[in-house]
């Protein structure tokens, strides 16, 4: 049960030992002493310490350049979301991943790995795309023949609030992917804007 990223070459907030006997959480981690933390006016993770790294190594055409990675008096600023109560940090979602629907903060994400529990969802990308009355609203892209699912918009929003209920579902054939085998949620909704036939349910 921890917390941390790349540029923090470690963790930023750890359970302690006493935990491993305990359900997993992934809520009100102790954050390790070496670590500075608040967050900004937007709730991001802000946090600065003397493993924190310097700098971005980037290579374009042929010439290396380094970009330093924190800003005004060593503080480094995230994408995630978090909640922080004395020394104690909950992670709540990215940034780039929330957005406001109906005046609501949503955390697609979330929702995006409650979809993943469905039989045939393994494979799916939740995009919020922009609108007028709502602010968003969501769109599913799933990696399946929806002909075996025809009744999946209805049950993957039974139950849930209108602020939480997928508009469409699109099915595609194969979903963009990072080197690392993530899905490219970036990718996909350029795809999606550049492409009105895309099947939707």
């Amino acid at each position: 049960q921890t917390y941390g990223m790349t540029e923090a070459g470690s963790q930023i907030a750890t359970a302690g030992l006493d935990s491993l006997a305990e359900p997993f959480r992934a809520d009100d981690l102790p954050i390790l002493p070496i670590w500075a933390c608040r967050t900004s006016a937007d709730g991001r993770l802000e946090f600065k310490g003397t493993a924190l790294c310097e700098c971005y190594i980037e290579i374009h055409c042929g010439e290396i350049s380094l970009q330093k990675t924190w800003g005004e008096e060593g503080w480094f600023k995230s994408r995630d979301l978090v909640e922080i109560r004395g020394r104690h940090l909950t992670m709540i979602g990215r940034a780039d991943r929330a957005v406001k629907i109906l005046g609501e903060l949503v955390d697609v994400e979330a929702r995006e790995r409650e979809i993943r529990e469905f039989p045939g969802c393994e494979n799916v990308c939740l995009l919020a795309v922009p609108d007028t009355r709502r602010g968003a609203r969501l769109m599913l892209f799933v990696e399946e023949d929806l002909a075996g699912h025809p009744d999946l918009l209805t049950r993957v929003n039974d139950g849930k609030a209108g602020i939480l209920r997928i508009d469409e579902i699109f099915a595609v054939r194969r979903l963009p992917r990072t080197a690392m085998g993530k899905v490219d949620a970036g990718a996909l909704r350029k795809q999606f804007e550049g492409n009105t036939s895309m099947r939707s349910d």
